[in-house]
Formats: structure tokens, C-alpha cells, sequence
């Protein structure tokens, strides 16, 4: 398994080759998360996806404004363990990565619903910064995966 354990973002995956793309990611061992704008789709795909034993988040993309990146980032991160916070917060700098802390805080607890929205704003705003070239996104097949 070349992916085990390993996070893949597969924009579009809730149908088509983008559904091939996340299975195959999955057999490889990775967990897919499957940003579609047909969240049905989406959802359908990461039921498979969990079938074959792998982690799987189902999300509605749209684009949005980016002012509510800031938000929207504190609000993702509520969702997630300290290590991948830590991750996050180790590639920002200081100064940036305290803020972040202190708008976590700010906003206290957080619906489930309002975290789910705000990941699919990033990735809308992920696939922003890829068509500008301002980032690579790697697709399967390739050596390295930057999710």
C-alpha cells in the first residue's frame, strides 16, 4: 500500500473518474476526502471508500468569499486531533500561528455542521490558489501527493 495512511483530497470525486481516483487512493491505503459539489454523490463515494476500511470525509465544495478564511480555518481545525494542529501551526509563522490559537479560542465550542462548511470553503479556496499557480496539488499517479 503506497498510501497507507496517508490523506488524499480527490476534488470531484463524488462521480466519474474522480470516483475512480478515490477508490483507487483508498486501496492504496489512503483516507479520501471527497469534496463534490453533489454532496450525495460525494457521501455515496465515501461509503465505498469506508467499505474498504479507509476514513472518509464527504464535503459540498462552492466557492467562497475569502475573507472568511481566517474563520473558517479556526473552525476546520476544531475538527481535528493536536497533531494535525501542530502540523498546521508549525508552517505558519509564530506571530500567525498565535492568532489562529486565539480565534480557536475566541469561538469556543463549534456545530459540526459550521466545521464541514468551513473545510469545504478551503478547499474551494486550495482550488483557487492551484488555477492561479500559486500551489501544485499532485494528482494520483504521481510520485508525491501534497493534500
Amino acid at each position: 500500500m503506497r498510501l497507507r495512511d496517508r490523506v488524499a483530497m480527490v476534488t470531484g470525486g463524488g462521480r466519474g473518474i474522480g470516483r475512480a481516483i478515490a477508490i483507487c487512493m483508498a486501496r492504496e491505503g489512503a483516507h479520501v476526502v471527497i469534496p463534490d459539489v453533489n454532496l450525495a454523490g460525494a457521501k455515496a463515494v465515501a461509503g465505498e471508500v469506508q467499505k474498504l476500511g479507509r476514513r472518509s470525509l464527504a464535503l459540498k465544495a462552492d466557492v467562497t468569499s475569502e475573507k472568511s478564511v481566517k474563520a473558517m480555518v479556526a473552525k476546520a481545525l476544531k475538527a481535528v486531533d493536536s497533531e494535525v494542529q501542530d502540523k498546521i501551526f508549525r508552517n505558519m509563522s509564530k506571530r500567525a500561528a498565535t492568532l489562529l490559537k486565539e480565534d480557536m479560542d475566541y469561538m469556543g465550542p463549534v456545530r459540526l455542521k459550521d466545521v464541514e462548511e468551513a473545510q469545504q470553503r478551503i478547499v474551494s479556496i486550495i482550488r483557487k490558489l492551484e488555477e492561479q499557480g500559486e500551489i501544485v496539488v499532485a494528482r494520483a499517479g504521481e510520485d508525491e501527493l501534497v493534500v
